[in-house]
C-alpha cells in the first residue's frame, strides 16, 4: 500500500522545506551546487514567503514535505510589488518573450506558479495534486487563466495537466523556453 498524501496550505513553519527543495530541484529537477544554496533560496522562494505565503501548496506523505507549488493570482501586481525588494530570477526568461506574449499572459493568463517535487515524488500524481489545490483557490477568485516558463524537461507535464503552449524562444541554441498557459474560465 502506498503512503497517503496530503496537500494544504503552507504554513510559516514549511519555508525552510520549501526553500530545501527549491535548491534540491533547481536544476531541471536536480540539485543545485550547494554554495549556491543560500542565495538560490533567497532569490526563487522569499518573495512568495514574504509577499504571498497564502498561495504556497505543500504536498506531504508520512509526515515529510516532499513538494510544493509556489505562485500567484496577478503577476503584474505580483512583479510590481516585488520588484523594490527582490531580484525576480523568472523575469530574465519572461522579459525575452515578445511584448505582444507578455501583455496577452498579464491580460488572459495572469497567475503563474512554480512546483517542485523531490525526485522520488515524481511520477505518482503529487505534481497533479498541488496544481488541483492551486487552481480551485485561483477558480475561487475567478482568475481567467494560469501560465508558467518552463523546459522541455516538464513540458510533457504541463500538456497532461490542460495546459497549452502560447510561445516558445529559443535560449541558446538548440534549448527552449516554453510560455504554458491554461484557461480557468468554465
Amino acid at each position: 500500500m502506498s503512503p497517503s498524501i496530503l496537500v494544504r496550505a503552507a504554513t510559516h513553519t514549511d519555508w525552510p522545506r520549501i526553500r530545501a527543495l527549491c535548491c534540491l530541484t533547481g536544476d531541471n529537477g536536480n540539485p543545485i551546487e550547494e554554495s549556491r544554496w543560500e542565495s538560490f533560496g533567497e532569490k526563487w522562494i522569499a518573495p512568495y514567503e514574504t509577499l504571498l505565503p497564502e498561495w504556497a501548496f505543500v504536498a506531504e506523505t508520512e509526515g515529510k514535505i516532499v513538494g510544493y507549488l509556489t505562485g500567484c493570482p496577478n503577476s503584474a501586481a505580483f512583479r510590481e510589488s516585488a520588484r523594490p525588494r527582490f531580484s525576480l530570477p523568472q523575469l530574465a526568461v519572461e522579459e525575452r518573450f515578445a511584448a505582444a506574449t507578455r501583455a496577452r499572459l498579464d491580460r488572459e493568463f495572469p497567475a503563474h506558479l512554480h512546483v517542485n517535487l523531490e525526485a522520488p515524488a515524481r511520477g505518482a500524481g503529487i505534481g497533479k495534486m498541488l496544481l488541483d489545490a492551486f487552481v480551485a483557490r485561483l477558480r475561487a477568485v475567478k482568475t481567467p487563466g494560469l501560465h508558467v516558463f518552463c523546459g522541455a524537461e516538464p513540458l510533457a507535464y504541463y500538456l497532461k495537466n490542460g495546459f497549452r503552449e502560447l510561445d516558445r524562444l529559443e535560449t541558446k541554441l538548440g534549448v527552449f523556453a516554453h510560455a504554458m498557459v491554461k484557461n480557468l474560465e468554465p
